[in-house]
């Protein structure tokens, strides 16, 4: 109309011929993109899972034989790399496990649980890691506290939130594991001593395959499937950074398993 100009019909329906070849191209192609971009992202989390789980075998390996032959004890620091190394790669079997439970189902099993439970057994296994970093880890939680929820998703989320901590908290610094009741909800906080989160590190936290640095081993699932698993079962997980101290990741699940979670 501005140009004054017409064209005909059979110019028109070619038009929209060509543009309709042009949007399913460009939509296909979008889409093959996609594809291709979350299938490098699963050879990647599976490549580092399995360079992980070699780098654990091979020192339990190690120390397995150096044991077997009896050039050292079953107390020193080779059984104590063994047992490290067992503990590891049960750790990295779970999350994976929980992560494949996760996507291909993702319904709990709600059982009753003994929070403090729960909370012994995650002390028990990065036991050996928190001794080798001088580290401590405290928890505070009513012996009887009790929540309806499933187990192996609570234990993979606090799990993951601690061995967060444990991770980037220095040599000789504490970890803190808080677990309360409320009226409607239950709370665990687990605070570590970090340094602090950037902008940047704090906006990609719960995100697959991010990672908040390079200089220790992972694979940026971590806190994906802690946020996953907790919505799972009804609750949510955030983030409260403190500035140059660290920070403190807080779970909230409903007191009373929620009609979704329960179903």
């Amino acid at each position: 109309q501005e140009l004054n100009f017409s064209f005909t019909n059979d110019e028109f329906e070619m038009l929209n011929r060509v543009l309709d070849v042009a949007i399913a191209a460009s939509v296909s192609e979008h889409q093959r993109q996609r594809t291709n971009a979350t299938s490098d992202e699963e050879l990647q989390h599976i490549g580092a899972l399995a360079h992980e789980l070699r780098n654990s075998l091979s020192a339990a390996v190690m120390a397995f034989t150096v044991i077997k032959r009896g050039v050292v004890g079953t107390s020193g620091q080779t059984s104590d790399t063994l047992d490290r190394s067992l503990r590891r790669m049960g750790d990295l079997l779970d999350r994976a496990l929980a992560e494949v439970r996760l996507r291909k189902d993702a319904v709990p099993i709600m059982e009753p649980l003994r929070v403090a439970e729960v909370l012994d057994e995650i002390a028990a296994i990065t036991y050996p890691d928190t001794e080798a970093r001088r580290q401590s880890l405290e928890i505070e939680v009513d012996p009887d506290l009790e929540i309806a929820t499933d187990r192996q998703f609570l234990t993979s989320a606090v799990s993951n939130l601690v061995q967060n901590g444990l991770k980037y908290t220095p040599n000789g610094g504490h970890i803190r594991v808080r677990a309360r009741g409320l009226d409607d909800r239950f709370v665990i906080e687990v605070e570590d001593q970090c340094g602090g989160l950037s902008a940047s590190t704090a906006n990609g936290l719960f995100v697959p395959f991010v990672r908040g640095t390079t200089r220790s081993p992972g694979t940026g699932l971590g806190l994906s499937i802690v946020a996953r698993a907790i919505k799972t079962l009804g609750g949510n997980v955030h983030a409260r950074n403190l500035p140059g101290k660290g920070c403190i990741f807080t779970i909230e699940l409903p007191r009373v398993p929620t009609a979704t979670a329960a179903a």
